[in-house]
């Protein structure tokens, strides 16, 4: 029952099981008994995260980092919650710290770059992003994050180069939606309307996206439905 190794196939196994509570208390079992398991503290930051449990995130989170302030991913995790919180400069100095413990990490950077894209600090997010591409080119979300940037500077396009990008390294199906708010935002609203009837099934993303273009061209009736 305390062996850290056999606890930590277990909790594997039960995550492809499907049985996120069991693994949690596995998880914690682990943590009881070498509180400097940072693995075990990392996975169930992120187990909690994936199943909305923002509270129980944070509180794990704060524990890791008592256990270990220098734990890279838990800092980096930590930042990402702040972030999600709106406290934005705490958010940046975790992944800044996140950065300076386990050095250039494309993930790292790119949670960086959305911290400073909503703290309204463009040109320093644009770098982050650029950091980020350089250590992993083929990253689908670094180019996403990067593409909405230029775009909401309205540098339709360089946002337009990057969806390129994104395209060539990417499924058509992945980057639809940020192709068609591109097309939106360059006036192609019929194209862009092309792009949502492409799809067979709509996501919850891809009937708001839908409806604020129906909402942009005045029409509201089928704007309320996609919000509803």
């Amino acid at each position: 029952g305390r062996d850290v190794n056999a606890l930590e196939l277990r909790a594997l196994i039960q995550q492809r099981r499907g049985q996120f509570g069991q693994a949690a208390r596995t998880l914690d079992t682990v943590i009881g008994i070498d509180r400097r398991a940072d693995w075990a503290f990392n996975d169930l930051i992120q187990l909690f995260m994936t199943h909305g449990k923002v509270t129980d995130a944070e509180k794990v989170a704060r524990s890791a980092l008592r256990a270990n302030p220098d734990n890279p991913q838990a800092n980096n995790l930590f930042g990402h919650l702040l972030t999600e919180l709106n406290d934005l400069p705490s958010g940046e100095w975790h992944f800044r710290r996140a950065l300076e413990l386990a050095g250039p990490q494309a993930p790292y950077l790119m949670n960086l770059g959305l911290n400073l894209m909503k703290q309204g600090r463009m040109a320093d997010a644009d770098e982050a992003f650029s950091r980020a591409h350089e250590l992993d080119p083929r990253d689908l979300k670094v180019l996403a994050y990067w593409s909405t940037l230029h775009e909401g500077r309205g540098d339709l396009k360089r946002a337009g180069e990057l969806l390129e990008r994104a395209e060539a390294v990417s499924s058509a199906d992945q980057v639809s939606l940020l192709k068609a708010n591109y097309l939106a935002a360059t006036g192609q609203t019929d194209q862009a309307f092309d792009v949502f009837a492409s799809f067979s099934e709509l996501s919850g993303v891809g009937y708001l996206e839908r409806g604020k273009l129906n909402d942009r061209v005045g029409r509201y009736p089928e704007g309320w439905a996609d919000f509803v």
